[in-house]
């Protein structure tokens, strides 16, 4: 049984972190001049149009001539649908949004607000079941694997973040939920603290 509780700019504290990891990594991409950030389990959409707002709202100069590509997956056809949509009512919007961030990223839309064309253009969406084989994946810079790895039993979580840290370039970053550790688990990965948060980095090997 899964969950689709979400909301923009989830806990924070994530996005700050991220906000400060962005220009060391854009220095190191600077000759390939591609992001690959990859939202790995999307829910309704928030997460990756948090982190398209992120990226237009502080990095846009920066990244105007970079391909830049927010993978957004998750098991649940239902919430994809309603990610892909990219439309929301005023109580979501008011979940993480600030007035002059929704006036600025969204359209009003029939009583609801609609994601604009700049974020929705950064975003593919893809059914993806994380416990069953993968369809071929691009090499990411940042992984956000928030808040699932709870609902797994532990082989199965050292499964899935092993399979990260294959995914993950050597320089990326793995984010996990706030609840969740890899305390015993030793699969590959150095914990590093962030911005009111911790982040993963793949062991050099």
């Amino acid at each position: 049984m899964m969950t689709h509780e979400t909301s923009f700019f989830r806990d924070k504290a994530p996005f700050e972190t991220l906000a400060r990891l962005i220009p060391d990594l854009l220095a190191r991409r600077g000759v390939m001049k591609q992001l690959v950030i990859w939202s790995a389990a999307c829910s309704t959409g928030q997460e990756p149009y948090s982190l398209a707002m992120l990226l237009h709202e502080r990095f846009f100069s920066l990244l105007s001539s970079w391909r830049v590509r927010i993978i957004a997956s998750d098991l649940s056809q239902i919430a994809l649908g309603r990610a892909r949509e990219g439309i929301y009512s005023e109580l979501e919007t008011a979940r993480g949004l600030s007035p002059a961030m929704k006036t600025k990223y969204f359209r009003p839309l029939q009583g609801r607000w609609s994601v604009a064309q700049n974020c929705r253009g950064l975003i593919e969406f893809r059914q993806l079941n994380l416990t069953q084989p993968w369809p071929t994946m691009p090499a990411c810079d940042f992984i956000l694997l928030r808040n699932v790895l709870l609902y797994f039993d532990v082989p199965t979580r050292m499964a899935v973040l092993e399979r990260m840290r294959r995914t993950l370039r050597p320089d990326g970053a793995l984010f996990l939920g706030g609840a969740e550790t890899m305390l015993g688990m030793d699969i590959g990965y150095e914990r590093k603290i962030g911005t009111g948060c911790s982040y993963y980095v793949p062991l050099k090997r």
